[in-house]
């Protein structure tokens, strides 16, 4: 949408202006992924890096391949992956281009425990790894206080609490997340 008012930048690019260098710094990963499923996992890669103009794009796609464990798929279709596979492969189009900013929306929600545990993990690596910067929206706690190290409580579209998690907890006397979520929601 066309902002009506105020500014937002992007690594410094102005949104509004300069969209293009701002969307080139960003990786998205949806709940629900909008993946090619007639496409092979490596053609889908190689396509998505085309898009991008990623540069030595075979050894990024090994890259990206390892990190989210999809060797095992590359030559199958999309379509006959489960949903632990195609948020993986999801993940690994998000950040095939080496984004600055990673945004994800319910990165596991709907997995099973293993794929969950392993998106996380990916997830948290690659923050770190590549210094990148991670904005996740999530409605479970334990995955938040894993990942997170600082937090932004929204209610009804509003931020009524933001900050580190340990501090928060602290602040509010309570031992986890989701004890602090319910007791500022309910005080709002």
């Amino acid at each position: 949408l066309t902002p009506t008012r105020g500014t937002a930048r992007i690594c410094g690019f102005d949104v509004r202006e300069q969209p293009l260098e701002a969307k080139r710094r960003v990786g998205y990963l949806p709940e629900n992924n909008p993946l090619y499923e007639d496409m092979e996992v490596v053609e889908y890669l190689e396509f998505i890096g085309r898009m991008r103009d990623v540069k030595s794009l075979r050894a990024r796609i090994r890259e990206v391949v390892e990190i989210c464990g999809l060797r095992d798929v590359l030559g199958k279709y999309i379509g006959e992956l489960s949903r632990g596979y195609r948020q993986r492969v999801g993940f690994a189009q998000a950040i095939l281009h080496d984004p600055e900013i990673l945004i994800m929306d319910e990165p596991t929600s709907g997995l099973d425990v293993m794929h969950a545990v392993h998106i996380r993990n990916i997830i948290k690596s690659n923050a770190q790894r590549y210094k990148t910067t991670v904005l996740l929206s999530s409605h479970n706690m334990l995955e938040v206080e894993y990942l997170c190290d600082r937090i932004a409580i929204i209610d009804k579209g509003k931020i009524i609490l933001e900050g580190r998690p340990l501090e928060l907890k602290e602040q509010f006397d309570v031992s986890n997340l989701e004890d602090l979520f319910v007791k500022v929601v309910r005080s709002a």
